[in-house]
């Protein structure tokens, strides 16, 4: 009989290969527990029970009973070898875990490519290096007057107002004698003050749902290729690997949502830390933050209730730009900087579509642009001379491999392309040539396009029985990628109901491209370009998304992946106050067309369910 979670004691648990042990607190589940000890341990369905990401061997002591759900998901010969899924166990007594690499969710910092735009610098916060007067013996003189003397000696600056903090930087430097410093001014209030050799720095943030990435830059420079940049798993996936399953816990519960604002935080000034180090700064030179994210990603920085984006008609509290301090958040910055969040456009087209949009009007464009940024919801707009016609499509975490069985990030490891030979055999692409451990985003649409194209999935979407390597398991046909004799641990596959996860997201992603094409009067054979954005848009193979329907069959010429759009967007507002107002245009500008309830959408999305006929097949599509 499975233990009832509310009777289970505490249990000491080790954890390897972090080698962290924790006391389980009575009830907890070992998922539970991992999460209070912050030891990484991925849950990309947040702890539900519909997925493998969590999965985890016990490798000493007792193992504890599986659960029913562990019974049918596992094999008998896998349960006995100690394989068990950390939401589903409560142990009663203490072991030692192994959490397999795809499991471990490891907050890696890793490099993210900086695209290179010269433009003037007129940045929101301006600096100036002036020379503060030494104290005189009057007692009338105070810092803040000096302060504002020396910085309206600039025929351009205009100081009004010294902020306190900026105020206890400077009285740091001041003394008897005149000294060099610089000065960051916002507005006309002086927000920080450096020695005079030190640079201003701005920090550009794109905090996607999957990962942040930020970009360090000098302010007084015009260009947006940063000092340094990297990127890290977003926290926040340990409280679930999509959106929805994060916004159904703030809604349910208010320090779940106060939760993930620390864990958004957290990762923001681990990143803000790790670059200021390598460019040999102080996390207190950051003048400047820029963050650009989904709608609800935003409002979770903020701590705003989410409620009105649960439910139709996906109404934001906060749809406009905010402006806010960095002591307001805690972020490691300069207490006064200033932190700048883009606009949205609608509920779940958010200020990070915006700065897409926004690093679109560096590229010269011509004729009619439709721009993607596929993930979790994916956000589609068409460009059209001065119109902007913008749609949001739920099209789910199975393009980035959440809820695919054996899905996991583009991390170490992971699988991230797939070619079948002629005899079926599979050859594999591994992240950094290891052993395969999982199957990210990108593999999973080279997986079904090859099924596809060696017959093994029909134009429906069913397996097709027959080869070795299809097999029938008790509750599931599965393509084996990887088998159970090749690695010791549970065979890596792709199955019936992962082939149907990415039906339904490419059904939607077509579906919403067929929407925006109507509501402008287009045929997609008139589309002069599709641009795909994004870092997973980066890393798909075109050839694969053509071939299963996800994109319009055109010419390979009229498509172009350009990479982290939103991530130039916010460097070209950090650096230049014109372009972020000219955000605030684009985001007024655009046109929400709404799908919520759309019973034309409905047909529409199945009517792209199935395959093509493989016959059929054309415009570019074939491999």
């Amino acid at each position: 009989m499975t233990p009832s979670p509310a009777d289970a004691p505490g249990a000491v648990i080790h954890f390897r290969p972090a080698e962290a042990t924790l006391r389980l607190e009575p009830g907890e589940s070992l998922l539970d527990g991992a999460r209070r000890g912050a030891i990484p341990l991925a849950s990309s369905c947040g702890g539900s029970g519909t997925c493998l990401s969590c999965l985890i061997r016990i490798v000493d002591g007792p193992a504890p009973e599986p659960s029913a759900a562990d019974r049918r998901l596992l094999s008998a010969k896998l349960l006995a070898d100690g394989w068990r899924r950390a939401c589903q166990i409560w142990p009663r007594e203490g072991c030692a875990v192994q959490v397999p690499p795809r499991s471990a969710a490891a907050q890696t910092v890793r490099a993210l490519a900086g695209n290179d735009v010269r433009l003037v610098p007129d940045p929101t916060v301006r600096t100036w290096r002036i020379r503060l007067a030494g104290q005189p013996d009057d007692p009338a003189s105070s810092l803040d007057d000096r302060l504002i003397a020396a910085i309206n000696r600039h025929g351009a600056a205009r100081c009004q107002a010294v902020d306190a903090d900026a105020l206890r930087a400077a009285a740091a430097f001041a003394g008897r004698e005149p000294v060099r410093l610089l000065a960051a001014l916002r507005r006309g209030e002086l927000v920080q003050v450096l020695p005079a050799d030190r640079r201003a720095l701005a920090l550009a943030v794109d905090l996607g749902t999957t990962s942040i990435g930020a970009f360090l830059l000098d302010l007084r420079r015009g260009r947006t290729a940063p000092l340094c940049q990297a990127g890290i798993t977003n926290p926040q996936q340990s409280l679930g690997g999509d959106i929805i399953t994060r916004l159904n816990r703030a809604v349910h519960d208010a320090r779940q949502l106060r939760q993930l604002q620390r864990l958004a935080i957290e990762g923001i000034n681990r990143l803000a830390t790790t670059l200021c180090a390598q460019a040999e700064a102080a996390v207190t030179d950051i003048c400047d933050v820029v963050v650009a994210g989904n709608t609800v990603m935003a409002h979770f920085l903020l701590a705003l209730p989410v409620a009105g984006l649960a439910h139709a008609p996906f109404s934001p509290l906060l749809r406009g730009a905010a402006d806010l301090e960095a002591r307001d958040l805690g972020l490691a910055a300069a207490p006064a900087a200033s932190v700048h969040l883009f606009p949205a456009i609608a509920g779940f087209i958010g200020g990070d579509h915006v700065a897409a949009l926004l690093a679109l009007e560096t590229r010269e464009l011509q004729g009619i642009t439709l721009l993607l940024d596929i993930g979790t919801n994916t956000e589609i707009s068409l460009l059209r001379g001065e119109e902007i016609l913008s749609v949001s499509c739920p099209s789910g975490p199975a393009l980035e491999g959440g809820e695919i069985t054996w899905g996991m990030q583009a991390a170490r490891g992971a699988i991230e392309r797939v070619t079948l030979r002629e005899d079926g055999e599979p050859r594999l692409q591994v992240i950094d040539g290891a052993p395969p451990e999982g199957i990210c985003g990108s593999a999973v649409l080279d997986i079904v396009a090859e099924l596809l194209r060696a017959g093994l999935i029909n134009h429906r979407g069913r397996l097709q029985p027959g080869p070795e390597r299809v097999r029938d398991n008790d509750h599931t046909r599965e393509f084996v990628l990887v088998a159970e004799a090749e690695r010791d641990a549970p065979a890596i596959v792709f199955t019936q109901g992962d082939v149907r996860a990415v039906q339904l997201a490419k059904a939607a992603i077509r579906s919403g491209i067929d929407m925006l094409l109507q509501a402008a009067g287009l045929d997609e054979a008139q589309l002069d370009q599709v641009i795909v954005a994004g870092a997973f848009g980066s890393y798909i193979d075109l050839d694969s998304a053509i071939a299963i329907g996800m994109l319009p069959g055109l010419p390979r010429e009229r498509f172009a992946q350009i990479g982290d759009a939103a991530g130039l967007g916010t460097r070209l507002a950090a650096l230049s106050h014109p372009h972020r107002a000219q955000a605030a245009r684009i985001a007024q500008r655009a046109r929400y067309i709404s799908m919520a309830g759309s019973a034309a959408f409905q047909r529409q999305f199945v009517s792209r369910i199935n395959f093509r006929q493989p016959a059929a097949a054309g415009g570019g599509g074939g491999r």
